[in-house]
This record gives C-alpha cells, structure tokens and sequence, in this order.
C-alpha cells in the first residue's frame, strides 16, 4: 500500500464453538458497545494466527477496537503446524480433508458489500479452524483467562 502502511481491515471473524460471525467492518458505521465490551473482556482468549499486526489494524483505523488478548495460535502448537499450510495444520490436528483455501478468494474484494458465498464459506473455515485448534490445545489456560474465541481479520 501506498507509503507502507497497511489498509484498514475490511472483515473481522468470530467463532465461538460451531457458530461463526463475520462483520464487515468496512461498511459499519459503528460498532455496537456489547461488541467493544466482548472484545475487550478480560476472560476471554481470542486465537487467530499472524495476527499482531491485525491487532493493531484494528486499534489504529476507524472503528478503533481493542482486543485485551490475542494468541497466534502458532506460538502453542507443536513445531510441525507452525510450518504446515493452513490444509496440513486442519488434517493433521483435526483430521479433516477437503476444505481447501482458495487464493483467488484469498484475494478477493472483502471490502464488497455482499460477500460471496465462496468468500462467507472460506471466512468460516479459517475461523472456525482456529476455534477448533484452541479448544483441542487448551489454549484459554495458556492464557490464564476463563474461555476463548477464535479470530480472524
């Protein structure tokens, strides 16, 4: 981006258990407090992955959310999914196949104001797989904190 500097982040997505939340941060125009309270509670782990700088993304732009704490999930699991792909990491500590994550989606308009169906399913795997990876890694007592969300940006 022009100046070195990142865009705002377009999406943020939850997942808690088997329910996932995509919210298009960039047509909001403003957060609701149940949200910012949500984000910001102090017994709650949120798990994502290369995700510092989308931590501060999200403190810096618009909607200046504020998550109290964020793990890349990368830091937690055993050396061999640190350096897998997003495929080998979901079999391997899930056993699921088939759920590939497509580039081109990857690259898609997430600033759009409908999602694709491909986009939403893609958003939700990544996700939810996060989720799923805390919860079989114990992660919120790495944490010390009483439960937690997974998160993407």
């Amino acid at each position: 981006t022009p100046g070195g500097s990142d865009p705002p982040p377009d999406i943020l997505q939850l997942c808690v258990g088997t329910r996932c939340l995509i919210i298009q941060l960039s047509h909001c125009k403003r957060m609701p407090d149940v949200l910012r309270s949500f984000l910001e509670d102090e017994t709650i782990t949120f798990v994502g992955v290369w995700n510092s700088q989308d931590k501060d993304n999200l403190e810096r732009f618009r909607h200046q959310l504020e998550i109290w704490r964020l793990l890349d999930i990368r830091h937690y699991l055993a050396t061999w999914l640190r350096n897998s792909s997003f495929e080998q990491g979901r079999s391997e500590c899930l056993g699921h196949e088939g759920v590939r994550k497509d580039k081109e989606i990857c690259r898609s308009n997430w600033g759009a104001r409908s999602l694709s169906h491909d986009q939403i399913v893609q958003a939700s795997h990544d996700v939810y797989v996060f989720c799923k990876l805390g919860v079989k890694e114990r992660l919120w007592k790495e944490s010390s904190n009483l439960s937690f969300v997974g998160v993407c940006f």
